[in-house]
């Protein structure tokens, strides 16, 4: 399903209009000015200028960087690199515990210190989580040591911001796959990315899920262009990253080893669903289906025995630290409690995107996680119903539903109920997002029926909000 626009790609003359590139840089200068404050130097400047340029050089040699792909990159080192700098006055100055402690915390040692400097990643992941994001992080640490930097935090965030950049990319070009060049879909993802909160999250704060955000969206890359178009280059591409999936996301996250298989499975349903069969196109997708599910019967005995353990073990550690964490007055600890799977599993995926309640409840100087997590719910609020209208026309088009939007529908929600089933950690089902944001493109705006159908969603929705937050201050004061 291409829909393509009649608008064309502006010309290189329009581009800082059209772009925001001016946004940008009034970003990436407050970004820096913050930054040199918190840390006291100027070596932050410095680094960020150096990133921001090596990153656009390859960018443009590499033959990934076309007109949006660039917009994309400049808009989100811009912004994330602001956002990291209120992240490091809060470190700096606040003594952030999420930072400073946690898991954040304990990354940033052990990638900048010398604890794992002798071990290789299936040592590392033995004695710590996110032994790939280490093995990254400690690899800049020492480049950047060599040239006279300190080991400051300030390195491995930089390298997490670029890899959100990159992700961008990488979604722009699924969003081409889907739609082609419809500068209108393409400048509104590029919003999406720009106030998503907990992106900004993944790049401004120590964390691992960058780079669990930039593996996971190449994979779906591969499934979008293999379900757009099945062709022996496609396939070959998607036989490719599902092997290096299998292999690699286990060091990302323990539990993402079955993130390749659940990928299979929604794929190899949205081929039935929206497939047209017979032809090419048909036995290129056997083919593929069968290479796949080869690779996972290859793959899957020789860490099922390792991994699994590990997954359910996680899965209660989190329901567990998420219990301690929620306070009396949270709405999701009165609703759901310890109620059955299938409770949590229905109410949990509605709670995954509506909360914090309320929502200003991170606006404090305690730790920058939370405001990022505000931040996003906020966000939420307007693209939820877009989603939704997304959803709607789907149940009624037919046309629309083909194998490629009907994977990113499947991987939705079937990671929605896996996290709502174990974590409900918003951050561990925001891995997932960029396919909801190719659902969320889905409904042309620039159509004045539709974007009033929007608006009235949107309404409602905002509505439904109101009267959660109404039943969290009768549950708090009542």
């Amino acid at each position: 399903m291409k829909t393509h626009s009649s608008k064309q790609i502006p010309s290189s003359a329009s581009y800082r209009r059209e772009s925001g590139k001016g946004h940008s840089l009034i970003f990436f200068v407050l970004g820096s000015i913050i930054s040199v404050v918190a840390y006291q130097s100027l070596m932050p400047l410095l680094a960020a200028a150096i990133v921001f340029a090596l990153g656009m050089t390859l960018l443009r040699s590499s033959g990934l960087g076309g007109y949006f792909e660039r917009a994309m990159f400049v808009r989100l080192f811009s912004v994330n690199w602001f956002m990291a700098g209120i992240a490091a006055i809060y470190a700096e100055y606040l003594n952030d515990p999420g930072q400073l402690f946690n898991d954040a915390g304990q990354l940033f040692y052990a990638s900048s210190s010398n604890r794992f400097s002798e071990l290789g990643l299936e040592a590392i992941r033995s004695r710590s989580e996110g032994s790939a994001a280490i093995v990254i992080w400690r690899f800049f640490y020492d480049a950047w040591a060599f040239l006279g930097f300190e080991k400051e935090r300030y390195i491995g965030i930089l390298i997490n911001i670029v890899t959100v950049a990159y992700t961008g990319v990488i979604a722009v070009k699924i969003a081409r796959l889907l739609y082609g060049n419809d500068t209108s879909r393409i400048k509104r993802l590029i919003t999406l990315f720009t106030f998503c909160g907990i992106f900004s999250l993944f790049a401004a704060i120590h964390l691992r899920d960058a780079l669990a955000l930039l593996t996971v969206t190449s994979l779906a890359y591969g499934w979008n262009a293999y379900l757009s178009k099945p062709n022996f280059r496609a396939v070959l591409l998607l036989v490719g990253l599902t092997t290096a999936s299998f292999v690699f996301f286990g060091f990302v996250r323990a539990e993402f080893v079955y993130v390749p298989l659940a990928m299979l499975l929604a794929g190899v349903t949205a081929l039935f669903i929206g497939g047209k069969g017979g032809g090419l196109g048909q036995l290129v997708s056997v083919a593929a289906a069968v290479s796949g599910l080869g690779v996972a019967m290859v793959a899957l005995p020789n860490l099922s025995e390792q991994v699994l353990p590990t997954l359910f073990d996680q899965g209660g550690a989190y329901a567990q630290m998420s219990a301690e964490r929620a306070s009396s007055d949270s709405l999701g600890a009165a609703l759901l409690g310890n109620q059955p799977l299938l409770i949590k599993i229905i109410f949990g995926s509605v709670l995954l995107y509506i909360f914090p309640v309320p929502f200003w409840s991170g606006f404090q100087f305690e730790t920058v996680y939370h405001l990022f997590k505000s931040l996003n719910v906020i966000f939420f609020y307007f693209l939820i119903p877009l989603s939704a209208l997304s959803l709607l026309r789907l149940s009624r088009v037919k046309s629309l539903r083909t194998p490629a939007m009907m994977f990113n529908v499947f991987v939705v929600l079937g990671f929605t109920m896996a996290v709502a089933s174990s974590s409900g950690e918003t951050r561990h089902l925001s891995a997932f997002l960029v396919s909801l944001f190719m659902v969320a493109l889905l409904p042309d705006l620039n159509v004045r029926g539709t974007k009033k159908a929007y608006k009235i969603l949107l309404g409602y929705f905002l509505f439904a909000v109101l009267f959660v937050h109404l039943t969290w201050a009768v549950l708090k004061f009542f």
